[in-house]
C-alpha cells in the first residue's frame, strides 16, 4: 500500500502540483520560503519511504544505495568528479556581467544572504539525494515491474521533469531531457550514488564563486 501511495504522489501529485502553481513567480515566495518548503517535503516523502522499505525488509541496495564496487558504477563516480571539475572550471574561466536572464535566475533561486547560504546547503542536500532515491531509485524499483524498464525510465523521467513546472518550452524540455539522462544513469549503473554527488555538487559549486562572477548556469532543484 505505501508503495502505490509513493508512487501515486510521485507521478501525480507533485507533478500536478508544479503545474498548478506555474503562474506564480518565484520571486513571490522569500527564497528561505523555498528552500524550508521543499525540504520538509523531501524529507516526509523519505520517511514514508523508509517506513515502506522496513516493513517490506527490503536493502538499502534495492534503492540503488549499495556501495559503489561494481565497474559501471565507478565509472559512474569518475563521471561525476569529472562533470562538476569541468563545471567549476567553465564558471571559473567565464566572467563578466551575465545576462539579465540570467542574473534574474540567479536572484530568485541562490541564496544572498548567511543565513540563507546554511538553508540552501541542507535544501542542495536533500534534493540532491531526496529526489535521486526517490525518483531515480524508488521508480524505477517499483514501475518496471508493471510496465517494464524502458518505459519505467521514461514515465520517471517525465514524472520529475514535469515537476520542475513549467516556463517555457526551453526550460520544460530541458527539465524532461535532464530527468532523462539522470534515469538512464541510474539504470545503466544500478547504482545512485555518483549522481547524488552531481546532483547536489552542482547548485553548491555556485556559492563558491562571487555573484559578480556566476555565469548563471542554475541547475535543476
Amino acid at each position: 500500500m505505501l508503495d502505490i501511495i509513493l508512487a501515486f504522489l510521485l507521478l501525480i501529485v507533485l507533478p500536478a502540483r508544479a503545474l498548478w502553481r506555474r503562474e506564480k513567480k518565484p520571486s513571490d515566495t522569500p527564497r528561505s520560503r523555498r528552500y524550508t518548503v521543499t525540504t520538509l517535503m523531501i524529507a516526509g516523502l523519505l520517511t514514508i519511504l523508509w517506513i515502506d522499505w522496513w516493513i517490506a525488509g527490503r536493502s538499502l541496495a534495492t534503492l540503488g544505495l549499495g556501495l559503489p564496487t561494481t565497474t559501471p558504477a565507478l565509472i559512474g563516480l569518475g563521471a561525476s568528479a569529472g562533470i562538476l571539475a569541468l563545471f567549476r572550471i567553465l564558471i571559473w574561466y567565464k566572467r563578466g556581467a551575465p545576462a539579465p536572464e540570467a542574473e534574474r535566475a540567479a536572484r530568485e533561486l541562490l541564496p544572498q544572504t548567511a543565513s540563507e547560504i546554511r538553508m540552501f546547503v541542507v535544501f542542495s542536500l536533500a534534493v540532491g539525494i531526496g529526489w535521486e532515491v526517490l525518483y531515480r531509485g524508488f521508480l524505477l524499483f517499483y514501475l518496471p515491474i508493471y510496465v517494464g524498464l524502458v518505459a519505467a525510465v521514461i514515465v520517471s523521467a517525465i514524472s520529475y521533469g514535469v515537476g520542475h513546472g513549467f516556463k517555457n518550452v526551453g526550460q520544460f524540455a530541458g527539465s524532461i531531457v535532464a530527468a532523462l539522462v539522470f534515469a538512464i544513469g541510474y539504470a545503466l549503473t544500478a547504482n545512485l550514488w555518483w549522481l547524488a554527488i552531481l546532483h547536489v555538487g552542482l547548485p553548491l559549486l555556485t556559492l563558491t564563486v562571487r555573484s559578480d562572477e556566476r555565469d548563471g548556469v542554475i541547475p535543476h532543484a
